[in-house]
């Protein structure tokens, strides 16, 4: 049980600016004596370490003490909508590190390897501070009912759960302590470190910070920026059209620059509670979890997950996102696969040029709330299905906020209940994409999407989301098969042919990866070259879009 002791000053005469309403809360106690006195007891060491960083930034609070290690304990325990934000490995690996330097006759070596996990698992996550983390975590979202209940408009202006909200943001505040000062608390606390590591230890910024606080404005489609006048009123939305807060749709996904604005906007509040409508803004515009930042998605053991983007990831990510692309770009289909590696992801082959036109339309209708079809992909091998079935579909949507769901083939007999997990984001557009489907389909499977895609019943098929299927090289598709019937877009893709089609495939990819018009043609000896040598490849491999991809890939 914690013990009062001698008091230092009142708390209310140690306020600083950056406290905030967190202040108050303590300030109307007398003293931490007191605080402890009205307030519970039992305290963790990671608490007390927290504070002692707290206290060694600006606050002066005199001796540490039970009673504001009490404090702080009650704060991190007090969190109401929040409490996600220090369950993540970064959160857990900082208060691990705080708990190992409390400990009784704790080692340097230990001290130092804690403070090691925690520094690598927040640069591997890509942030340049603590205080970073915490900002993006409240952003996200992740298992937040506030901020899901937002995405799905059902938050009033004036809620109550919005007081909620200000409380957690300012004892948020009060807890993102800055990776200088705790490389600092760590060499006090590990005093072999010396003054060299503090220095190595107060940063993990690959580049040059931004000191940019403007809100996004960039973006296809373009976004303005958005202003939060003094009364808290939107006076802007994506488009410039009305708030995005009346929108029946939820937008793409922030990019990395788009966050880095959104971050820094929420932390120049004085106090972090003045941004709550920000948040709401925020989470109605880009949504929450793993949707918020994704507009590829992998359908796994019950729920979302990221995918990669292929080529069409954006352009502005960070040294680990592009590694990570690259090594996922090898196990996509080869045009695919060839986009990622050399940015070929905007570029319509002339070979599947009308295939995309039909599949575009319809999922821009489907983006924009119009009524849309679901689709079945069909064409003999190497034709390219699967470069329109998932590539295609993204160029098509991602930014009109769609997110495409890819559905593994373990997990086709599960389509319904994964539509139906997608219903749970109402505002939402997802596209669920199940390639190499082998067609008909039988068993359970084929009752369950037939009830489904017929939207009779309880078991209807939520609005918010279409299928497509890419139909395996052995399928009969036909008006015959129930589920084929169900769609009412059948996309067919016809082969190359022969070697001239073949050869003007080569030289739209090889363009597009010299970043030049198809149209200019080879313009030097060695491009020459690369057409005998692509002809020869494609009597190896067949003349088809695949082949061509994997040519030019390996070029």
């Amino acid at each position: 049980m914690c013990r009062p002791s001698p008091c230092p000053a009142p708390l209310c005469s140690l306020q600083q600016p950056w406290m905030g309403p967190l202040s108050h809360r303590i300030s109307r106690f007398a003293c931490p004596a007191e605080a402890a006195t009205l307030h519970l007891g039992y305290c963790t060491s990671a608490c007390w370490s927290l504070l002692q960083v707290l206290v060694a930034t600006s606050v002066t609070f005199g001796s540490i003490n039970d009673a504001t290690r009490c404090s702080l304990h009650l704060f991190l325990c007090s969190l109401l909508v929040y409490q996600h934000v220090f369950k993540g490995a970064v959160g857990e690996a900082l208060l691990s590190l705080l708990a190992v330097s409390q400990k009784y006759q704790a080692s340097n070596k230990d001290i130092l390897t804690a403070y090691g996990k925690f520094y690598n698992l927040l640069m591997l996550s890509g942030y340049d501070d603590f205080q970073d983390y915490i900002l993006d975590q409240i952003l996200l979202g992740r298992d937040n009912p506030f901020a899901r209940a937002v995405a799905q408009g059902q938050v009033q202006q004036g809620a109550p759960i919005l007081q909620a909200v200000a409380y957690d943001l300012d004892t948020l505040q009060g807890l993102a302590v800055g990776l200088e000062t705790l490389a600092d608390y760590v060499g006090e606390v590990a005093p072999t470190a010396g003054s060299y590591w503090v220095s190595a230890a107060s940063a993990t910024a690959l580049r040059r910070k931004s000191t940019s606080k403007q809100l996004p404005t960039s973006g296809a489609p373009a976004q303005s920026a958005v202003v939060i006048p003094a009364d808290g009123s939107r006076s802007s939305s994506p488009g410039g059209g009305a708030s995005s807060s009346s929108s029946s749709i939820i937008g793409r996904p922030a990019t990395v620059e788009e966050l880095a604005q959104w971050r820094a906007a929420l932390g120049s509040h004085d106090h972090w509670s003045g941004a709550v409508l920000l948040l709401q803004q925020y989470y109605s515009q880009h949504g929450f979890g793993v949707t918020s930042r994704n507009s590829a998605l992998r359908w796994s053991k019950g729920g979302f997950e990221e995918a990669s983007e292929g080529g069409l990831a954006s352009k502005s990510i960070d040294s680990n996102t592009t590694a990570s692309l690259a090594a996922a770009a090898t196990a996509l289909s080869p045009p695919v696969a060839a986009a990622a590696g050399a940015g070929m992801s905007s570029i319509v082959l002339s070979q599947l040029q009308q295939a995309y036109a039909a599949l575009e339309e319809n999922t821009k209708r489907h983006c924009m709330g119009l009524p849309a079809q679901h689709a079945v992909i069909c064409g003999p091998p190497g034709s390219g299905k699967s470069w329109l079935l998932w590539e295609g579909t993204l160029l098509a949507g991602k930014d009109l906020g769609l997110r495409v769901v890819e559905i593994p083939g373990s997990e086709i007999s599960n389509i319904l209940d994964i539509a139906r997990g997608c219903a749970r984001y109402p505002r939402v557009r997802f596209i669920l994409v199940a390639d190499h489907v082998d067609l008909p389909v039988r068993g359970s499977a084929a009752t369950d999407l037939m009830t489904g895609l017929s939207a009779a019943g309880g078991s209807g098929w939520p609005v918010n989301t279409l299928l497509y299927l890419g139909a395996s090289a052995a399928s009969a598709v036909g008006r015959s098969d129930p589920i084929v019937d169900r769609c009412g877009l059948i996309v067919p893709i016809t082969a190359v042919g022969d070697e001239a089609g073949y050869l003007s495939t080569v030289g739209e990819l090889l363009a597009a990866k010299q970043g030049k018009s198809s149209s200019e043609g080879p313009d030097s000896e060695l491009e020459a070259e690369l057409y005998k040598a692509a002809v020869a490849w494609g009597k190896q491999q067949g003349f088809s879009v695949r082949s061509a991809a994997a040519f030019v890939r390996s070029c």
